[in-house]
């Protein structure tokens, strides 16, 4: 009887989250949408910033493909720019899915490529996204592919029961629609230009980076190292248990993620997030304080060896902190079973907000602020 009333309590608070637009300001809280995105000034002031020159509308029009009418594509459809319809995953859990490609010029002359894959926050889209990296996929330290997946949201919203936010991300001890996403492109990338095993990364902001942490979590045999803004690892139950409860629910009860394996490929994460009280989701009664996760994940991630650089821009919702070519040099530097970071024994220049750790630190557990009396954090 128990369980049908909490199922009946539950399923009643996802149905008026459903009817009601989430996207908009509530009665309870301010709703902190990922559409905000803001990025780094930094990384507007570099020279070599996205221009209009390098992913131009008119490119971006000619690279779309238009036809809503056109069947699901194959990988040997895939091209530079926007791909529709691709068909992720196999079987009954086969789903089209869009992303872009963004190619180094010479994509040609040799076999064996770095790939990152970088995921969109909440609201926001992989045309708007792409400018986070896409200028540097022809850089000198390590020329890349650059894969820009598109969301879902017309499935993995939320609904009864509740499935994600954009991303397939609440329930995960079944499978993943971005596992599937990212196991199929990258089988398309390697057989279409070849895929340097050594070093395919992910990257991310806010919903986009809880989506490549359960990437993470779940391929840790694929992945050489990760770079989130705003993520969180709803693995980890102090995460799940920051989330709060409503209507005396546990929302960190909703989500259902596999732990990791006990023995998995130790890879380095750069964990970036804003000030406590400023970098924050909110939506319908519950909100995720991306600052909190952050430490929390730092803790989780190194009591299980991994490497964490942990960051703290000290700003609102966004990307800030890191310009796109500390996060290139980083993924340069972190190849697959890389597992001492070369960042332990000193941080590059420019990463003066950051702190190097390989082991968990104590937090007050007194209190809902995170003791960062002795962090070596410095202020922007």
């Amino acid at each position: 009887m128990k369980k049908f009333m909490f199922l009946m309590v539950l399923l009643s608070f996802f149905f008026a989250v459903s009817c009601g637009d989430d996207k908009k300001e509530s009665n309870d809280s301010e709703v902190v949408t990922d559409d905000q995105y803001v990025p780094d000034e930094d990384i507007e002031a570099e020279d070599d910033a996205v221009n209009d020159d390098a992913v131009t509308e008119e490119e971006n029009e000619i690279d779309e493909i238009t036809d809503e009418e056109a069947g699901p594509i194959t990988c040997a459809d895939v091209a530079e720019g926007m791909n529709k319809k691709f068909m992720a995953g196999s079987g009954e859990t086969a789903l089209e899915r869009d992303f872009i490609v963004r190619l180094p010029q010479n994509v040609d002359s040799k076999e064996g490529w770095p790939v990152v894959f970088l995921f969109h926050g909440y609201g926001d889209s992989a045309t708007n996204f792409e400018s986070v990296l896409a200028a540097e996929v022809d850089n000198s330290t390590m020329p890349f592919i650059l894969i820009v997946p598109e969301a879902r949201a017309d499935i993995f919203t939320f609904g009864v029961p509740p499935k994600g936010l954009d991303w397939d991300m609440i329930v995960l001890e079944d499978g993943s629609a971005e596992v599937d996403l990212f196991d199929s492109v990258l089988e398309c990338i390697d057989s279409r230009w070849g895929v340097d095993d050594t070093h395919i990364h992910l990257a991310g902001f806010s919903a986009g980076s809880i989506t490549s942490d359960s990437i993470a979590l779940m391929r840790p045999d694929k992945i050489a190292s990760v770079a989130t803004y705003s993520g969180a690892y709803f693995s980890n139950p102090d995460n799940r248990e920051d989330l709060g409860q409503i209507m005396g629910m546990n929302v960190g009860d909703f989500f259902s993620w596999p732990d990791f394996e006990a023995e998995h490929n130790k890879y380095t994460q750069v964990l970036i997030s804003g000030a406590e009280g400023k970098d924050t989701w909110s939506t319908s009664g519950f909100t995720i304080e991306f600052k909190h996760m952050a430490v929390f994940d730092a803790n989780y991630l190194t009591a299980m060896g991994h490497n964490v650089i942990l960051c703290d821009h000290q700003g609102s919702h966004k990307i800030a902190g890191l310009t796109r070519k500390d996060l290139v040099q980083f993924f340069s530097d972190h190849p697959f079973g890389t597992e001492v970071s070369p960042y332990k024994d000193g941080l590059p220049t420019g990463w003066d907000i950051c702190e190097y750790r390989d082991q968990p630190v104590e937090l007050d557990d007194d209190s809902d602020v995170i003791d960062d009396s002795d962090s070596e954090v410095s202020d922007l």
